[in-house]
C-alpha cells in the first residue's frame, strides 16, 4: 500500500482493537511504540528515524491536547468555531504543522497538514458536527510531491530540462530548496487558476475538491510508473 493507506489502516486496526488512544498516550509515545503499531523493522535505520519522527509528532499533539484542550481532542476543533483557517492557525503551533518555507526572502506557507486535517476532518463527518467548516472553499491544496507530479505529467506544469532530469533520475531535491518550493508553490497557483476558470464557467469547485481528484488519480498505474515524483526527506509531507 502507499505511505498514507499503510499508515491509516494501521491506526484503524489499533482503534479497534485496543480502541482509541487518549491525549496522555500519545504525548507519552515512543518510537518503539510507532514501529510496532505501523509494523515497521526496528532494526533498518532509514525505518527507525521515521518512527522517531513519527513519534515526535504524535508527542507534540499529544501535548497540545493536554495543555490547552484539557485532554480532549473535540475540544481543539470546538474552539475554532467551525473555521479551517482557525484550526490551521492551531495546528501549526506544532513544529511538524508549522510549514513556512523561506523563497527569496517570502515567507511561503503551505500549512500542507494542516489544512489536510480539516478537510479529512470535513469528509469523515460528512460536513456535519465536528467536521463542519465554513471556509473550506479557502483552503489550498495539500502541497506535496504528487499532486505536482500529475500535473506534470498532464503537462499543466513544465519543469526546466535540468530540473527534469534530477528528478526523473531520482536525485534528492532538499527540502527548503528553491526548486521544492517552486514545485510545491507553482502547483498550488495551477490549481487555483482551474477553480478559477471553473467557477467562471459557473461550474462548483474548490482546491479542496480538485487535489481529491489529482490526488487519487495519482494513484493509477499511468501515474505512479510512468515517472518518479521529485524525491523530498521532510516532515511536511
Amino acid at each position: 500500500m502507499s505511505g498514507y493507506f499503510t499508515i491509516a489502516s494501521a491506526l484503524r486496526d489499533t482503534f479497534e482493537s485496543t480502541g482509541p488512544l487518549s491525549a496522555d498516550q500519545i504525548a507519552r509515545i515512543s518510537a518503539a511504540d510507532c514501529a510496532r503499531i505501523f509494523g515497521q523493522d526496528s532494526r533498518n535505520a532509514h525505518a527507525q528515524e521515521l518512527m522517531g519522527k513519527f513519534a515526535e509528532a504524535m508527542n507534540d499533539f499529544g501535548r497540545l491536547i493536554l495543555d490547552r484542550y484539557n485532554g480532549k481532542y473535540a475540544s481543539l476543533i470546538e474552539d475554532v468555531g467551525h473555521s479551517a483557517e482557525d484550526l490551521v492557525r492551531s495546528l501549526s503551533a506544532m513544529t511538524f504543522f508549522n510549514d513556512v518555507e523561506l523563497w527569496r526572502g517570502q515567507r511561503i506557507p503551505f500549512y500542507k497538514r494542516a489544512q489536510l486535517t480539516a478537510a479529512d476532518l470535513a469528509l469523515a463527518f460528512d460536513h456535519k458536527g465536528l467536521g463542519h467548516f465554513r471556509d473550506l472553499d479557502q483552503l489550498t491544496i495539500f502541497a506535496d510531491n504528487l499532486v505536482p507530479h500529475v500535473l506534470r505529467l498532464d503537462e499543466i506544469l513544465l519543469y526546466d530540462a535540468e530540473l527534469s532530469e534530477r528528478i526523473d533520475g531520482e536525485e534528492l531535491i532538499p527540502a527548503g530548496s528553491p526548486e521544492e518550493i517552486e514545485i510545491r508553490a507553482c502547483a498550488l497557483h495551477a490549481v487555483e487558476l482551474l477553480v478559477e476558470e471553473l467557477r467562471r464557467r459557473g461550474r462548483s469547485a474548490s482546491a479542496m475538491i480538485i487535489d481529491h481528484l489529482l490526488w487519487n488519480r495519482g494513484q493509477l498505474p499511468e501515474y505512479k510508473r510512468a515517472k518518479p515524483r521529485h524525491r523530498t526527506r521532510t516532515v511536511f509531507y
